[in-house]
């Protein structure tokens, strides 16, 4: 995706009626058979409905986050997605919580506004970093309650999580980022430049924090806006781009070709 565009390849994912989060518009043409439509990179719990413990029967996406403006929305094709084993039911201090929490969904209706220029490549952390303790330059491309609209947090970074902060080094490939977001952001895209391209590099998960300095009974949502951010007390997390990431794309690009052809 050219520098100018990164902000046009996102959208919201509404699930039986209830904005659920954020997803991102992938490029593909370099990992696997185009479909028609859209290819969409999402976190998993974004299509559960949580308390149930069950997955949403109807979702679509919204370019943009555009509810109202007609040729805008598409439906979700469920039945394809490609979901990591994602358990609702796994407790969130489980230390491998976020790892499996991602999906690629379809839309095979085409939505007109999103044009073939406003899709992002996908590519492996790994390639972006080298020898970095302190994380790359990033930006967040996800819903925004402030602004009521899909936008881009710039000017935040990110690094993988290590044994000692929050996130415990628990599972690799666990990223920890300042980008500044709020409620609607899970399911979103953490960018990086690799030369002149906007690439993805992560996808938003959630947060963690310190309970004892942000105990339940008075942040019942989390650390309230504002709050500083530190590996150590309060940081959002994504769950990487990887080879095994990268791998599932690929076999859930041929699958849609082969149900197409079948």
């Amino acid at each position: 995706m050219r520098m100018g565009d990164w902000s046009l390849g996102g959208g919201t994912i509404h699930c039986d009626g209830r904005q659920r989060g954020s997803a991102v518009i992938l490029a593909t043409q370099n990992i696997g058979p185009e479909p028609p439509g859209l290819v969409l990179a999402t976190a998993a719990h974004v299509l559960f409905d949580l308390e149930a413990g069950r997955l949403f029967e109807h979702c679509s996406f919204h370019y943009l986050g555009l509810d109202a403006l007609p040729g805008y929305q598409a439906e979700i094709d469920l039945s394809t997605a490609s979901l990591g084993r994602f358990n609702p039911d796994e407790p969130l201090e489980s230390w491998q919580f976020g790892q499996q929490d991602w999906a690629f969904l379809h839309v095979p209706a085409s939505i007109p506004a999103a044009g073939h220029g406003m899709r992002i490549r996908p590519v492996a952390w790994d390639a972006l970093v080298q020898n970095s303790d302190s994380g790359i330059p990033a930006r967040l491309l996800a819903w925004s309650v402030r602004h009521s609209a899909i936008s881009l947090s710039v000017d935040c970074h990110a690094a993988e999580s290590r044994p000692g902060d929050l996130g415990g080094g628990t599972w690799p490939g666990q990223l920890l980022d300042d980008c500044d977001s709020g409620q609607g952001a899970s399911g979103g895209g953490l960018l990086a430049t690799l030369g002149q391209e906007v690439v993805l590099v992560g996808i938003r998960t959630g947060s963690h924090w310190d309970a004892s300095i942000y105990p339940t009974a008075r942040f019942p949502d989390g650390p309230p806006p504002g709050a500083r951010w530190d590996v150590m007390s309060n940081t959002n997390f994504a769950r990487a781009i990887d080879g095994g990431l990268i791998s599932a794309l690929r076999a859930f690009l041929i699958r849609l070709q082969q149900d197409r052809s079948g």
